[in-house]
């Protein structure tokens, strides 16, 4: 479980608009992730390592193909992610006042 999910959660750094802790906390590895590195649990934190590398070497030979091959189609998913990832955040909306209140002009 530990190697796909590590694996994945190194897309973070890739892919934007995408958290690798968000993801490691969907499958149920944050936790025992940050256990395993307070307790300095060398044999899981170098097995982590290993298939983080491995997936950051797979999405980034991926990512080069993709905007090699659909340069155009890649940058409009890209750029969707982060647009979701932002509005998903609570940063993309701005604040409105509540119904029936005043706008308050600082006199």
């Amino acid at each position: 479980m530990v190697a796909p999910a590590a694996a994945i959660a190194v897309c973070a750094l890739v892919a934007p608009g995408v958290s690798g802790s968000f993801l490691l906390l969907s499958v149920g590895l944050y936790q025992p992730t940050l256990e395993a590195v307070d307790q300095r649990d060398l044999g899981y934190v170098a097995w982590f390592g290993l298939w983080a590398l491995v997936g950051l070497v797979v999405i980034v030979k991926l990512m080069r193909i993709l905007l090699t091959r659909h340069h155009r189609g890649t940058m409009v998913v890209l750029a969707g992610v982060m647009i979701g990832a932002l509005r998903a955040s609570g940063r993309g909306r701005t604040p409105r006042a509540p119904c029936g209140a005043r706008a308050r002009t600082g006199r």
